[in-house]
């Protein structure tokens, strides 16, 4: 291990497998630092099909197995917490090591104790608002993430309103695009298609994040003789979802690369965002597609329960609706399609929130000059 060279722990198996992750290192790459990365491969030759393309990079498995969303990936968790504790006690003295979640942090803190690491806290999913636990040993957790937050030298966190505290390490890093992905996905993006509506869905297609209401809203579309094409990018993890890239006016795309994802964008008309609130976690949703949204002006809906989503509605820059209301959202669909001035409107709400909303590189600047590196 070099003194120019970032260590991240993530339960993942490869950088590409969090957008967050992906454009973290292409900001190290520019500044001439290399990313290593010891992950979790949850599924067999996941490595291989997500590894990192180019030098300064590398990708290391230190657990394996489990797979996703599965009574067994959660059991393995205390384990790949233990796995964490003993590589960040091999890796010796005063290393930089970025930590993806809680599960990741705490562990790597509590060797840091011993190898006196600076343990930067990645805190993109807060840990005690994904899982459920009796109160006691709930109130036990957030404890320990109060103290992790505390501990470390960097809290960096997507949004405030997850967290009833602060200390000085807390360091705010949006959700948006690098530059550099912003104007090559605008230069490649493919024209709209002629239709009276274009759709955008991508990352998890899942249960949760709106499939069942997505598929209901688009056969009521249907119904309504609305002529609509939704674009769906990202990975189905749901039945829902399966049956939703299965309708006739879809089109799948699998799960695309970054800059492929984002070309999307401006090639629609509105994106839908929505995040199920049985989730503890989601009226706190600090969603990536928000910050993609207002670099390529594209108006996005989400559903009402989201809180952080406010702000936007309130400006006009988006629309929100019940969750569970699907015929609510088909209808507001279907003005969107005859009204066109509601969407230039709301584009233009959106670029409103360019200031508060900085390119990903200019942001993951002040972690890098609170690390010390030019």
């Amino acid at each position: 291990m070099t003194s120019d060279e970032i260590i991240f722990l993530a339960p993942l198996p490869a950088f590409r497998k969090r957008t967050r992750l992906a454009k973290m290192v292409k900001v190290f790459h520019g500044r001439g630092l290399r990313s290593t990365l010891l992950g979790w491969e949850r599924r067999s030759g996941e490595l291989e099909v997500l590894r990192w393309e180019g030098d300064g990079v590398s990708e290391h498995t230190i657990l394996r197995g489990g797979g996703y969303v599965s009574a067994k990936a959660r059991a393995m968790y205390p384990l790949w917490m233990i796995v964490v504790f003993f590589t960040v006690l091999r890796l010796g003295k005063g290393k930089t090591l970025f930590c993806l979640g809680w599960e990741t942090a705490f562990p790597a803190r509590v060797a840091a104790m011993f190898t006196k690491a600076r343990i930067v806290f990645d805190d993109a999913d807060r840990f005690s608002m994904l899982i459920r636990l009796p109160r006691l040993l709930k109130q036990l957790l957030v404890g320990l993430e109060k103290w992790t937050s505390r501990k470390s030298f960097l809290h960096v966190v997507p949004g405030w309103s997850r967290y009833e505290w602060r200390v000085p390490s807390m360091l705010l890093l949006r959700n948006t695009p690098l530059r550099e992905d912003f104007e090559a996905a605008r230069i490649a993006a493919p024209p709209r298609l002629d239709v009276d509506l274009v759709i955008y869905v991508n990352g998890w297609i899942n249960w949760d994040t709106g499939s069942p209401i997505f598929l209901k809203a688009l056969d009521r579309l249907c119904e309504m003789k609305v002529n609509v094409v939704m674009h769906i990018a990202g990975r189905v993890v749901s039945e829902s979802g399966e049956a939703l890239i299965r309708h006739p006016n879809v089109i799948f795309h699998g799960e695309l690369k970054q800059r492929e994802a984002l070309a999307l964008y401006p090639a629609s008309d509105i994106v839908l965002t929505y995040y199920d609130p049985v989730v503890a976690i989601n009226p706190h949703a600090e969603s990536n597609k928000w910050g993609d949204c207002i670099y390529f002006g594209t108006p996005f809906i989400v559903n009402e329960e989201v809180e952080t989503a406010k702000h936007f509605a309130e400006a006009k820059a988006a629309w929100q609706v019940p969750y569970q209301d699907a015929d609510g959202l088909a209808s507001l669909l279907k003005k969107i399609s005859e009204r066109r001035d509601l969407l230039d409107s709301a584009r233009r709400a959106l670029h409103t929130f360019r200031d508060a909303y900085p390119p990903y590189d200019v942001q993951l600047s002040e972690i890098l000059t609170r690390l010390g590196i030019k």
